[in-house]
């Protein structure tokens, strides 16, 4: 068997399994957890979870995760990290992510975030 094909056979292996465990968090744990809470209690346990997280750690996800949304889902994910983040630290997201975005991603990104000096 190629190296390719074994490759390709553990990807899309891979794959499957998360589509799986996705739809299983996504129906059974979501369902308890939305017996259990509300949607404030919900989003409040979400942002304690972030806040726990260490500087390095959520850099490094914001770098993956950023260049990887859409214009408006990384508008409204930069939009909430400016207002909830001391200013230094959304700037310093701000640098960390900005090579791995490009110009036209800037462009669109700036004016969303206020920040015009981003583009």
């Amino acid at each position: 068997m190629s190296l390719a094909l074994r490759l390709y056979l553990h990807l899309t292996h891979f794959v499957g399994e998360n589509f799986a465990h996705m739809h299983y968090e996504e129906t059974v744990h979501n369902a308890a957890l939305w017996s259990l809470y509300t949607d404030a209690e919900l989003h409040e346990l979400h942002n304690r979870l972030l806040a726990s997280l260490p500087p390095e750690e959520t850099l490094e996800v914001a770098r993956w995760m950023l260049p990887a949304l859409s214009p408006v889902e990384r508008a409204g994910m930069l939009n909430g990290v400016k207002a909830s983040a001391p200013a230094p630290a959304f700037e310093g997201l701000l640098e960390h992510v900005r090579p791995h975005l490009d110009a036209t991603a800037r462009a669109k990104l700036a004016p969303a975030i206020g920040m015009p000096q981003f583009a």
